[in-house]
Parts: structure tokens; C-alpha cells; sequence
């Protein structure tokens, strides 16, 4: 039973609220090209705009394309602050499919849970600042199953439910893993056939009308489904080694417990305490680690941001080794503890996120995958949350957070003092944007955007960190720039 009806709606608002709070951010990680693709509407549907949107970005158009419609109905409102007032939605969409899911995972709810979810955990606290459709699809996608997976509500909302997985796929078609959660739930209904089958043919006509609409019209427009042909090279399943697959999975589980762990502190002790760590398990423990550290290295994305720059290598990937050893012993153990045998709700949400991280593991690895699962995890692995838990998860993960948004705000305002000395001194045509590219790139003409091409012309570039010989820096607290001549 929820501890009061009115805190938990008090704690999503208060957390969109402070992330407003920080919508005249500039823009970074490559958050420009949503941003620029939000005036596809105002100027006359010019395909230019999603053109260009694709030569930049893998990622649908289509966040820039709901803001687009709201910068048409609002043109007072910025393109900028669209963006990062849509990705801060999300927080409504996510708080609310945490509260459904502890009424359908039956699980314990917590106030505190609660905070620790939404508010602590820094992948879901750093996204939320981002204008980007990350954080906003994988909430939408985990409050859609809330409602499709609800049996005690009107069958309108179960469709509803339906719909706004629709838009979570055309937003990120990785949210469509969902749509596997249901189907094994459906599978394992004991219901008659007849109305299994009318629930599927229900739930594929409400769930992929956006998405047939959308991708329908732009294989139309650019003749590619998912990916632009320009990002699809980097992503060639036929050349993808086994090594490389075994790499990153192993570091997606490694990672997803490295967060949850902190999170759910007290039931991991809980869990571990029931069984004596004999010295067989040590050895396998420390082989595990080792292997880590000698033999695998994280790919793409996959790290923990500007933190992994201060911690060495060596000792990161033993951490992630650790992890990924007592993630095992922990799952088999709790479900050993908790559920036996029986397939429950639980154990397909488990079952659907790991055929997720198997998906994931052919194409670079990103920490941004991974926050559509880490709210469910956290409620499938909570037996209970004491106030030490929440202290706890204070104390280690506000500071982290307050850094990773202090150097969001550095880079951003490092990076435009470097576009306004070069636009002053009259010099952007004749500069590469280098280092300030993911996060001004918008400024330059698209030619001083591709490096190889800009620097047979360039006279400058921007480069990351101080350099001696630059003719300009720009130095703000954590971030540096400096502009250096080439030849």
C-alpha cells in the first residue's frame, strides 16, 4: 500500500521541477541535432532538415519531430527548451509505471525506493537533464507495460497502454523488447486460444500503427528502415566477432549490477549472507575479476562518463568483474530464495531484459541502453528498503550526481565561449569544431563539421584540454578548449 497518496506524485513533480530548473543549459552530446531538427514543421516541412538530421544522427526523428509540432502550435517557446522540457516529462511517465508495477510485481512499495529510482540512480538523474529521446522513450516504454500488464483497470487503459509503446518504439525501437514481455506473459496466460489470438491481433494493430506510419514514410523519403546507410556500416552484424558479442555482454551485466547493487544495498547483503563464501568461490571470484582486467575492455560508451577518466583502467575493469561475478551468484540466489521454480511475472522481466542485453551486445555498447531496465530490476530485487539504504544511496550518488551536472553546465559553457571568440574574430569558416563538434556543431557550416574534409581547408581547430601554442582557451571549472592552428 502506498504510504500516502499525495508524496509520490510530490516527488515526480519536485524531480521535473529541478530538472527545469537547468533548461537554459547549452546543449551537449550531440543534443544540437534534435534541437535543429525541431524547425522541420516551421520551415515548410523542408526535407533538408530531416536530411541533414540523419547524416548526424542514428536515432529516429521522430522526438524531433513531436517537438517540431509543438514549436508550430508554441512558436514562442525555443527549440531548446522544447527539447529538454520533453526529455523531463519523462519523469511523470516513469513515476507513474513505478507505482503500477509495484501493484502488478507485488512488490513492497517504498517512499524511499521511490527517491532512489527517480531521483539518486545518475543514469536516470543525468538523461533526464539531456534533450534527447533517451530517457523519455525508456520511460514512456516502462509505463505503457504498467498499464498493458494491469489487469485491474479498464481494458481502454490496457490499450492505452498499447499506444504509447507504439510511441516509445518510434521514438527507440529498442523499447519494443517490451512487446516480448507481453507476449510471454500472454503465452503463459491460461486463457482459451481463440482469445489469445484476439488479444495479439488487438495489441499488433494499437501498438505498431505509429511505427509502420512513421518508418513506412521514411523508407518512402530515404529509402532506409532503421538505421541511415551511414551509421548502418558502423553497425555490420556479419563482422561482428565473437569476442566483441562476449565482451559486451559481459559488460552490460557487469554495469546494470555495478548500479542496482548500490541501490538495493541491504537486500544484496540479505541475499549473501545466506550462504558461507568458501575458498573455491574466492578463487572463481578473483579468476572472474582477473579476466576482466587482462582480457576484455569496454566498448563504445559503455563507462561511467567523465569519472571513468579519473580512475584507472586497470582497477575500473576489476570492479567490473566483481560485479559481474556476484551479479550471478546474487540472481541465482534470490530467485533460488524468493521463487523457486515457478515463472512468474518477475522472471520474465528478467528473461526480456537479458534477450535486451544480448540484442545490445552486437552493435558499441552505451550506458544509455541500460536505464530501460534499471527501475524494474530495482523493484524485481527489493525485498524491503530500510532508511539506512536511502542514506546510503545519498551519501554515494548525490555527489556524483552534483558533479556530472556541474560538467554537463562547464562543457556547455566552455564550448560556447569558444564559439563566440571565433565568431567575433570572424575565423568559424576557417575552423574545424574538433573537440566543441558534439556540442556546438550547429554553429559551424557543415563542411567544418567533418574533420577529414575541414582540415585540407582549416586554418584552426578546436582541440580538448590546454595547449600551449593555442591562440585561444577557453577554461571554465572542469572543461578546457583550445583553439590551435593546423597546417
Amino acid at each position: 500500500m502506498l504510504e500516502s497518496k499525495k508524496y509520490p506524485y510530490l516527488i515526480i513533480f519536485l524531480t521535473f521541477i529541478l530538472h527545469i530548473l537547468a533548461i537554459n543549459f547549452y546543449p551537449v552530446n550531440f543534443e544540437y541535432t534534435f534541437i535543429e531538427g525541431m524547425n522541420y514543421v516551421v520551415q515548410n516541412f523542408d526535407k533538408k532538415i530531416i536530411s541533414v538530421y540523419f547524416e548526424n544522427q542514428a536515432n529516429t526523428f521522430f522526438f524531433s519531430f513531436i517537438g517540431s509540432v509543438i514549436k508550430y502550435i508554441f512558436p514562442f517557446i525555443d527549440t531548446q527548451h522544447i527539447a529538454k522540457l520533453l526529455s523531463a516529462s519523462g519523469y511523470f511517465f516513469l513515476g507513474f509505471g513505478i507505482i503500477n508495477l509495484y501493484k502488478i510485481l507485488k512488490a513492497n512499495y517504498s517512499l524511499n525506493l521511490l527517491l532512489i529510482i527517480i531521483f539518486l540512480n545518475p543514469l536516470i538523474w543525468t538523461f533526464g537533464y539531456r534533450g534527447t529521446p533517451d530517457f523519455l522513450a525508456a520511460a514512456i516504454s516502462i509505463y505503457s507495460i504498467s498499464l498493458i500488464l494491469d489487469k485491474n483497470i479498464f481494458r481502454f487503459r490496457n490499450y492505452l497502454g498499447f499506444f504509447f509503446l507504439g510511441i516509445a518504439i518510434t521514438l527507440k525501437p529498442i523499447t519494443g523488447i517490451f512487446y516480448i514481455t507481453f507476449l510471454l506473459i500472454l503465452l503463459n496466460e491460461k486463457i482459451s486460444l481463440k482469445k489469445k489470438i484476439n488479444k495479439l491481433c488487438i495489441s499488433v494493430v494499437v501498438t505498431f500503427l505509429i511505427p509502420i506510419i512513421y518508418f513506412g514514410i521514411i523508407y518512402i523519403n530515404f529509402n532506409f528502415f532503421l538505421t541511415p546507410s551511414n551509421f548502418a556500416n558502423k553497425y555490420n552484424f556479419n563482422v561482428v566477432s565473437i569476442f566483441f558479442f562476449f565482451n559486451n555482454f559481459l559488460f552490460y551485466i557487469a554495469f546494470i549490477f555495478l548500479f542496482i547493487s548500490i541501490s538495493i544495498f541491504s537486500n544484496l547483503y540479505f541475499v549473501f549472507k545466506q550462504y558461507k563464501f568458501s575458498s573455491v568461490i574466492f578463487s572463481l571470484f578473483l579468476i572472474t575479476s582477473l579476466i576482466f582486467v587482462v582480457f576484455l575492455k569496454p566498448s563504445g560508451e559503455m563507462n561511467l562518463g567523465i569519472l571513468s577518466n579519473l580512475i584507472n583502467s586497470d582497477l575500473l575493469n576489476l570492479i567490473y568483474g566483481a560485479s559481474f561475478f556476484l551479479s550471478i551468484f546474487f540472481f541465482y540466489t534470490y530467485f533460488n530464495i524468493h521463487y523457486g521454480k515457478a515463472i512468474g511475472i518477475d522472471k520474465i522481466f528478467i528473461i526480456t531484459l537479458l534477450f535486451l542485453y544480448f540484442i545490445l551486445s552486437f552493435v558499441p555498447a552505451s550506458q544509455r541502453y541500460i536505464a530501460l531496465s534499471i527501475p524494474i530490476l530495482i523493484i524485481i530485487f527489493t525485498v524491503k528498503i530500510k532508511r539506512s539504504d536511502l542514506i546510503f544511496n545519498i551519501l554515494f550518488f548525490f555527489p556524483i550526481n552534483l558533479f556530472l551536472l556541474a560538467n554537463q553546465y562547464c562543457t556547455g559553457v566552455a564550448s560556447f565561449n569558444i564559439i563566440k571568440y571565433i565568431q567575433e574574430k570572424n575565423i568559424i569558416n576557417i575552423t574545424c569544431a574538433g573537440a566543441v563538434g558534439p556540442h556546438m556543431n550547429n554553429f559551424f557550416p557543415y563542411y567544418n563539421r567533418q574533420e577529414l574534409d575541414c582540415l585540407k581547408l582549416a586554418k584552426y581547430k578546436v582541440v580538448e584540454g590546454y595547449n600551449e601554442e593555442a591562440i585561444y582557451k577557453s577554461s571554465f571549472y572542469l572543461k578546457t578548449y583550445s583553439i590551435i592552428k593546423v597546417n
